[in-house]
């Protein structure tokens, strides 16, 4: 199976990266991000192989636009390059608006149901919504996904993130 992570920020990497190094053993995958510096060297450190496409547009609702616009313009290409079978992200805008669009099947993980637009604009598109426990699934039922659809686990992503013991990587580049 082909399978597609984009991760937009330290928590996401250092969040995801136990994933990866599962998922990584029977699986191929696709790590992307945008251009941010702290995502960046914490790769590095990390050693986890991102490929690095577009960047986050600021505060302006217009720069955030036409910045999503152009990710999406940019990392549509090497998506449908590669081929996922699935998308995992932390609703990540653009990859669910690509997954939706090229027919991926998209799992996305969120501990931020405040996140009205974030939230308005993949919760919609998403096919599995993981979910701390201590949120309630009405957080999230209210921006159109069922709550069959959501998935609550029994941590916050804090503790993944803090817990790790593993300071070596996972994907050696």
């Amino acid at each position: 199976m082909k399978i597609w992570i984009d991760i937009l920020t330290p928590k996401q990497l250092l969040f995801s990266e136990p994933i990866i190094e599962k998922l990584g053993k029977k699986h191929e995958i696709l790590c992307t991000s945008r251009e941010y510096g702290e995502v960046k060297k914490l790769a590095k450190i990390r050693r986890i192989n991102l490929i690095f496409i577009g960047k986050h547009g600021g505060k302006n609702k217009t720069s955030k636009l036409e910045a999503s616009i152009d990710r999406m313009n940019k990392i549509t290409k090497k998506i449908k390059q590669f081929s996922p079978d699935l998308t995992i992200s932390f609703a990540s805008p653009e990859a669910a608006r690509i997954s939706f669009g090229l027919g991926v099947k998209h799992i996305a993980f969120c501990d931020s149901p405040h996140a009205d637009a974030v939230m308005r604009l993949t919760i919609p598109l998403i096919q599995k919504l993981l979910i701390p426990k201590i949120i309630s699934k009405k957080e999230f039922t209210k921006y159109g996904i069922e709550s069959k659809n959501i998935i609550s686990y029994n941590s916050i992503d804090a503790a993944v993130t803090i817990n790790r013991k593993s300071m070596g990587g996972v994907q050696k580049k």
